[in-house]
Protein backbone atom coordinates (compact mmCIF):
# COMPACT_ATOMS: atom_id res chain seq x y z
CA UNK A 1 0.00 0.00 0.00
CA UNK A 2 1.18 3.68 -0.88
CA UNK A 3 1.10 6.67 1.40
CA UNK A 4 -1.45 7.55 -0.67
CA UNK A 5 -3.92 4.81 0.20
CA UNK A 6 -2.87 4.56 3.82
CA UNK A 7 -3.42 8.46 4.11
CA UNK A 8 -7.19 7.94 2.91
CA UNK A 9 -7.91 5.15 5.25
CA UNK A 10 -6.13 6.47 8.30
CA UNK A 11 -8.84 9.52 7.55
CA UNK A 12 -11.22 7.58 6.70
CA UNK A 13 -11.19 5.36 10.28
CA UNK A 14 -10.64 8.28 12.38
CA UNK A 15 -13.62 10.15 10.77
CA UNK A 16 -15.87 7.19 10.62
CA UNK A 17 -14.99 7.50 14.64
CA UNK A 18 -15.72 10.96 15.03
CA UNK A 19 -19.01 11.71 13.60
CA UNK A 20 -20.17 8.75 16.26
CA UNK A 21 -19.56 11.73 19.06
CA UNK A 22 -20.68 15.22 17.00
CA UNK A 23 -24.23 13.68 16.35
CA UNK A 24 -24.92 12.06 19.44
CA UNK A 25 -23.88 15.50 21.45
CA UNK A 26 -26.10 17.56 18.97
CA UNK A 27 -29.36 16.01 19.55
CA UNK A 28 -28.29 15.22 23.64
CA UNK A 29 -27.79 18.98 23.97
CA UNK A 30 -31.48 19.70 22.83
CA UNK A 31 -32.72 16.73 25.12
CA UNK A 32 -30.92 18.62 27.94
CA UNK A 33 -32.72 22.16 27.38
CA UNK A 34 -36.17 20.46 27.16
CA UNK A 35 -35.38 18.35 30.35
CA UNK A 36 -34.54 21.77 32.24
CA UNK A 37 -36.73 23.76 30.96
CA UNK A 38 -39.47 21.22 31.89
CA UNK A 39 -37.66 20.97 35.12
CA UNK A 40 -38.30 25.22 35.70
CA UNK A 41 -41.08 25.16 34.69
CA UNK A 42 -42.97 22.25 36.11
CA UNK A 43 -40.63 22.04 39.48
CA UNK A 44 -41.35 18.25 39.68
CA UNK A 45 -37.89 16.51 40.48
CA UNK A 46 -38.26 13.62 38.05
CA UNK A 47 -37.02 16.10 35.25
CA UNK A 48 -33.92 17.15 37.01
CA UNK A 49 -33.62 13.79 37.65
CA UNK A 50 -33.43 12.98 34.03
CA UNK A 51 -31.18 16.52 33.40
CA UNK A 52 -28.19 15.06 36.03
CA UNK A 53 -28.21 11.43 34.33
CA UNK A 54 -27.92 12.54 30.52
CA UNK A 55 -25.70 15.35 31.09
CA UNK A 56 -22.60 12.44 32.44
CA UNK A 57 -23.89 10.93 28.84
CA UNK A 58 -23.21 14.38 27.25
CA UNK A 59 -19.94 15.38 28.57
CA UNK A 60 -18.36 12.00 27.98
CA UNK A 61 -19.96 11.87 24.41
CA UNK A 62 -18.54 15.49 24.02
CA UNK A 63 -15.01 14.60 25.66
CA UNK A 64 -14.82 11.63 23.02
CA UNK A 65 -16.28 13.79 19.99
CA UNK A 66 -13.42 16.51 20.71
CA UNK A 67 -10.38 14.45 21.30
CA UNK A 68 -10.96 12.48 17.83
CA UNK A 69 -11.66 15.67 16.51
CA UNK A 70 -8.42 17.16 17.14
CA UNK A 71 -6.44 14.17 15.63
CA UNK A 72 -8.30 14.72 12.43
CA UNK A 73 -7.93 18.31 12.29
CA UNK A 74 -4.29 17.92 12.13
CA UNK A 75 -4.56 15.65 9.44
CA UNK A 76 -5.88 18.30 6.66
CA UNK A 77 -2.56 19.29 6.94
CA UNK A 78 -0.42 16.19 7.42
CA UNK A 79 -2.86 13.46 5.33
CA UNK A 80 -3.55 16.28 2.54
CA UNK A 81 -1.19 18.56 2.77
CA UNK A 82 -1.51 20.31 -1.00
CA UNK A 83 -5.05 20.25 -1.34
CA UNK A 84 -4.95 22.56 1.81
CA UNK A 85 -1.99 24.48 0.50
CA UNK A 86 -4.69 25.39 -2.94
CA UNK A 87 -7.37 25.43 -0.40
CA UNK A 88 -6.72 26.71 2.62
CA UNK A 89 -7.55 30.27 1.95
CA UNK A 90 -11.19 29.09 2.36
CA UNK A 91 -10.99 26.00 4.20
CA UNK A 92 -9.31 28.36 7.05
CA UNK A 93 -12.05 30.62 8.01
CA UNK A 94 -14.77 28.03 8.20
CA UNK A 95 -12.19 26.02 10.23
CA UNK A 96 -11.53 28.61 12.41
CA UNK A 97 -14.85 29.42 13.28
CA UNK A 98 -16.07 25.78 13.82
CA UNK A 99 -12.93 25.76 16.22
CA UNK A 100 -14.57 29.19 17.97
CA UNK A 101 -17.96 27.15 18.49
CA UNK A 102 -16.90 24.18 19.45
CA UNK A 103 -13.70 24.45 21.38
CA UNK A 104 -14.39 28.18 22.66
CA UNK A 105 -18.03 28.35 23.01
CA UNK A 106 -19.56 24.60 23.80
CA UNK A 107 -16.39 24.15 26.47
CA UNK A 108 -16.93 27.40 28.57
CA UNK A 109 -20.20 26.80 28.86
CA UNK A 110 -20.20 23.26 29.36
CA UNK A 111 -18.21 23.67 32.17
CA UNK A 112 -20.97 25.48 33.98
CA UNK A 113 -23.23 22.70 32.74
CA UNK A 114 -21.48 20.64 34.62
CA UNK A 115 -19.93 22.08 37.99
CA UNK A 116 -22.36 24.92 38.11
CA UNK A 117 -25.99 23.80 38.72
CA UNK A 118 -25.59 24.66 42.74
CA UNK A 119 -23.17 27.81 41.60
CA UNK A 120 -24.67 30.10 39.83
CA UNK A 121 -28.13 31.04 38.93
CA UNK A 122 -30.78 28.92 37.52
CA UNK A 123 -31.57 31.60 34.70
CA UNK A 124 -27.47 31.31 33.86
CA UNK A 125 -27.44 27.45 34.36
CA UNK A 126 -30.43 27.17 31.71
CA UNK A 127 -28.92 29.81 29.10
CA UNK A 128 -25.27 27.97 29.48
CA UNK A 129 -27.48 24.67 28.44
CA UNK A 130 -29.06 26.33 25.65
CA UNK A 131 -25.86 28.36 24.91
CA UNK A 132 -24.36 24.16 24.64
CA UNK A 133 -27.10 22.95 22.13
CA UNK A 134 -26.53 25.85 20.48
CA UNK A 135 -23.19 25.54 19.79
CA UNK A 136 -22.77 21.67 18.96
CA UNK A 137 -25.30 22.47 15.80
CA UNK A 138 -23.28 25.86 14.82
CA UNK A 139 -20.27 23.58 15.14
CA UNK A 140 -21.85 21.21 12.66
CA UNK A 141 -22.86 23.68 10.26
CA UNK A 142 -19.27 25.76 9.84
CA UNK A 143 -17.83 21.91 9.02
CA UNK A 144 -20.83 20.73 6.92
CA UNK A 145 -20.05 24.58 5.28
CA UNK A 146 -16.99 23.35 4.08
CA UNK A 147 -17.71 19.52 3.05
CA UNK A 148 -20.16 21.41 1.22
CA UNK A 149 -18.17 23.91 -0.85
CA UNK A 150 -15.63 21.05 -1.94
CA UNK A 151 -18.59 19.34 -3.35
CA UNK A 152 -20.14 22.40 -5.29
CA UNK A 153 -17.57 25.39 -4.60
CA UNK A 154 -18.60 28.71 -5.04
CA UNK A 155 -17.85 32.26 -3.80
CA UNK A 156 -13.80 31.80 -5.06
CA UNK A 157 -11.83 32.56 -7.62
CA UNK A 158 -8.43 31.04 -8.63
CA UNK A 159 -5.34 33.05 -8.24
CA UNK A 160 -1.34 32.70 -9.01
CA UNK A 161 0.28 31.34 -6.17
CA UNK A 162 2.74 34.38 -5.03
CA UNK A 163 6.50 33.20 -3.28
CA UNK A 164 7.88 36.63 -2.30
CA UNK A 165 5.76 39.16 -4.57
CA UNK A 166 6.41 36.64 -7.76
CA UNK A 167 4.58 34.02 -9.33
CA UNK A 168 5.53 30.11 -7.77
CA UNK A 169 6.57 27.84 -11.00
CA UNK A 170 7.09 24.37 -10.43
CA UNK A 171 8.55 22.62 -13.24
CA UNK A 172 7.98 25.41 -15.60
CA UNK A 173 4.02 25.98 -14.57
CA UNK A 174 2.72 28.29 -11.87
CA UNK A 175 0.84 27.04 -9.06
CA UNK A 176 -2.52 28.14 -8.68
CA UNK A 177 -4.64 28.73 -5.83
CA UNK A 178 -8.03 29.43 -4.57
CA UNK A 179 -8.75 32.60 -3.15
CA UNK A 180 -12.00 33.59 -1.34
CA UNK A 181 -14.00 36.77 -3.32
CA UNK A 182 -17.59 36.00 -1.38
CA UNK A 183 -17.51 34.60 2.19
CA UNK A 184 -21.35 34.27 1.94
CA UNK A 185 -21.11 32.86 -1.22
CA UNK A 186 -18.97 30.27 -0.24
CA UNK A 187 -20.82 29.46 3.17
CA UNK A 188 -23.94 29.15 1.35
CA UNK A 189 -22.96 27.60 -1.71
CA UNK A 190 -25.90 25.17 -4.03
CA UNK A 191 -25.51 21.80 -1.84
CA UNK A 192 -25.15 23.20 1.87
CA UNK A 193 -28.59 23.97 3.23
CA UNK A 194 -29.34 20.08 1.55
CA UNK A 195 -26.64 19.05 3.34
CA UNK A 196 -26.29 20.73 6.87
CA UNK A 197 -30.14 20.08 7.11
CA UNK A 198 -29.67 16.62 6.27
CA UNK A 199 -26.94 15.65 9.38
CA UNK A 200 -29.33 17.99 11.54
CA UNK A 201 -32.04 15.28 10.83
CA UNK A 202 -29.84 12.58 11.13
CA UNK A 203 -27.97 13.41 14.56
CA UNK A 204 -31.23 13.58 15.87
CA UNK A 205 -32.48 10.35 14.91
CA UNK A 206 -29.46 9.16 15.91
CA UNK A 207 -29.42 10.86 19.26
CA UNK A 208 -33.16 9.52 19.68
CA UNK A 209 -32.09 6.11 19.00
CA UNK A 210 -29.03 6.51 21.30
CA UNK A 211 -31.44 7.17 23.79
CA UNK A 212 -33.67 4.77 23.33
CA UNK A 213 -31.36 1.68 23.92
CA UNK A 214 -30.33 2.84 27.32
CA UNK A 215 -33.50 3.89 28.12
CA UNK A 216 -34.25 0.18 27.08
CA UNK A 217 -31.67 -1.70 29.11
CA UNK A 218 -33.06 0.44 32.34
CA UNK A 219 -36.34 -0.50 31.57
CA UNK A 220 -35.35 -4.18 31.25
CA UNK A 221 -33.61 -4.30 34.33
CA UNK A 222 -36.38 -2.33 36.04
CA UNK A 223 -33.88 0.25 37.62
CA UNK A 224 -34.33 4.15 37.50
CA UNK A 225 -37.93 4.05 35.55
CA UNK A 226 -39.21 7.10 36.27
CA UNK A 227 -36.01 8.34 34.41
CA UNK A 228 -35.85 5.72 31.85
CA UNK A 229 -39.74 5.69 31.03
CA UNK A 230 -39.80 9.06 30.40
CA UNK A 231 -37.09 9.45 28.37
CA UNK A 232 -37.77 6.10 26.18
CA UNK A 233 -41.30 7.95 25.43
CA UNK A 234 -39.86 11.30 24.35
CA UNK A 235 -37.16 9.70 22.19
CA UNK A 236 -39.59 7.72 20.44
CA UNK A 237 -41.19 10.45 19.27
CA UNK A 238 -37.69 12.35 18.44
CA UNK A 239 -36.38 9.46 16.46
CA UNK A 240 -39.89 8.42 14.21
CA UNK A 241 -40.23 11.98 13.28
CA UNK A 242 -36.26 11.98 12.28
CA UNK A 243 -36.43 8.69 10.32
CA UNK A 244 -38.89 9.99 7.99
CA UNK A 245 -37.32 13.33 7.86
CA UNK A 246 -33.89 11.81 7.44
CA UNK A 247 -35.44 9.83 3.88
CA UNK A 248 -37.20 13.31 2.89
CA UNK A 249 -33.94 15.00 3.29
CA UNK A 250 -32.14 12.27 1.69
CA UNK A 251 -34.13 12.27 -1.29
CA UNK A 252 -33.52 15.91 -1.71
CA UNK A 253 -29.72 15.64 -1.39
CA UNK A 254 -29.67 12.86 -4.52
CA UNK A 255 -31.96 15.16 -6.54
CA UNK A 256 -29.29 17.80 -5.48
CA UNK A 257 -26.84 15.98 -6.97
CA UNK A 258 -28.56 15.37 -9.41
CA UNK A 259 -28.57 18.72 -10.78
CA UNK A 260 -25.24 19.75 -9.43
CA UNK A 261 -23.13 16.70 -9.54
CA UNK A 262 -24.59 14.66 -12.34
CA UNK A 263 -20.90 12.90 -13.35
CA UNK A 264 -20.82 11.96 -9.36
CA UNK A 265 -24.58 10.70 -9.95
CA UNK A 266 -23.87 8.75 -12.79
CA UNK A 267 -20.72 7.08 -11.47
CA UNK A 268 -22.98 6.17 -8.37
CA UNK A 269 -25.39 4.23 -10.75
CA UNK A 270 -22.61 2.86 -12.52
CA UNK A 271 -21.26 1.58 -9.18
CA UNK A 272 -24.44 0.26 -8.04
CA UNK A 273 -25.43 -1.59 -11.04
CA UNK A 274 -21.61 -3.19 -11.27
CA UNK A 275 -21.95 -4.51 -7.57
CA UNK A 276 -25.54 -6.02 -8.15
CA UNK A 277 -24.67 -7.43 -11.21
CA UNK A 278 -21.11 -9.34 -9.83
CA UNK A 279 -23.39 -10.18 -7.30
CA UNK A 280 -26.02 -12.06 -8.85
CA UNK A 281 -23.65 -14.01 -10.76
CA UNK A 282 -21.72 -14.45 -8.03
CA UNK A 283 -18.50 -12.71 -9.01
CA UNK A 284 -15.61 -11.22 -7.18
CA UNK A 285 -15.33 -7.77 -7.84
CA UNK A 286 -12.96 -5.42 -6.17
CA UNK A 287 -12.38 -1.34 -6.38
CA UNK A 288 -9.38 0.53 -6.43
CA UNK A 289 -6.98 3.58 -7.70
CA UNK A 290 -5.76 0.88 -10.81
CA UNK A 291 -6.04 4.11 -12.67
CA UNK A 292 -4.18 7.55 -11.86
CA UNK A 293 -5.07 10.29 -13.55
CA UNK A 294 -5.83 14.29 -12.94
CA UNK A 295 -7.96 17.04 -14.33
CA UNK A 296 -5.83 19.58 -15.98
CA UNK A 297 -7.76 22.24 -13.92
CA UNK A 298 -6.07 25.96 -14.87
CA UNK A 299 -3.32 26.26 -16.72
CA UNK A 300 -1.29 29.43 -18.17
CA UNK A 301 -4.30 30.82 -16.63
CA UNK A 302 -6.53 28.55 -18.41
CA UNK A 303 -9.33 26.63 -16.84
CA UNK A 304 -9.54 23.63 -18.57
CA UNK A 305 -12.65 22.75 -16.74
CA UNK A 306 -13.46 18.97 -17.28
CA UNK A 307 -10.46 18.38 -19.24
CA UNK A 308 -8.15 15.44 -18.01
CA UNK A 309 -5.64 12.86 -18.34
CA UNK A 310 -4.06 9.56 -17.93
CA UNK A 311 -0.81 9.68 -15.96
CA UNK A 312 -0.28 5.60 -15.40
CA UNK A 313 -2.34 1.98 -15.47
CA UNK A 314 -1.74 -0.37 -13.24
CA UNK A 315 -1.10 -2.98 -15.67
CA UNK A 316 0.46 -5.72 -13.59
CA UNK A 317 -1.27 -5.18 -10.16
CA UNK A 318 -4.93 -5.47 -12.71
CA UNK A 319 -3.21 -8.66 -13.79
CA UNK A 320 -2.65 -10.37 -10.48
CA UNK A 321 -6.04 -9.39 -9.73
CA UNK A 322 -7.54 -11.02 -12.37
CA UNK A 323 -5.11 -14.22 -11.93
CA UNK A 324 -6.64 -14.32 -8.59
CA UNK A 325 -10.23 -14.46 -9.79
CA UNK A 326 -11.19 -10.76 -8.82
CA UNK A 327 -12.62 -8.26 -11.22
CA UNK A 328 -10.97 -5.18 -10.97
CA UNK A 329 -13.64 -2.15 -10.79
CA UNK A 330 -13.00 1.40 -12.01
CA UNK A 331 -16.13 3.01 -11.08
CA UNK A 332 -14.53 6.19 -11.66
CA UNK A 333 -13.34 7.05 -15.01
CA UNK A 334 -14.71 10.25 -16.72
CA UNK A 335 -14.61 11.38 -20.19
CA UNK A 336 -14.17 14.59 -21.15
CA UNK A 337 -15.42 16.22 -24.80
CA UNK A 338 -12.43 15.20 -26.56
CA UNK A 339 -12.75 11.72 -25.78
CA UNK A 340 -10.03 11.19 -22.70
CA UNK A 341 -10.25 9.23 -19.97
CA UNK A 342 -9.56 10.36 -16.71
CA UNK A 343 -10.26 9.82 -12.96
CA UNK A 344 -13.25 12.09 -11.45
CA UNK A 345 -11.73 11.74 -7.92
CA UNK A 346 -8.71 12.41 -8.64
Amino acid sequence: MDAFLLSRLQFALNISFHILFPTITMAMGWFLFYFKLRSNISGHPVWMRMYRFWVRVFALSFALGVVSGVTMSFQFGTNWPGFMEKVGNVAGPLLGYEVLTAFFLEATFLGIMLFGIRRVPNWLHTASTLIVALGTTTSAFWILALNSWMQTPTGFAIEPMLRNGVPWIVEGEPVYRAVLTDFFGALLNPSSANRITHVWVGAATMGAFFVLSISSYWILRKRHLAVATRSFGLALILGSIGTIGAMLTGDANARMVAVHQPVKLAAMEVTQAIISHLSANSANGLMGNWIKARSLGVENGVDYKHTGSIDSIKIDLIQELLEDGFIPIVPNIGWNTSGKPYNISS
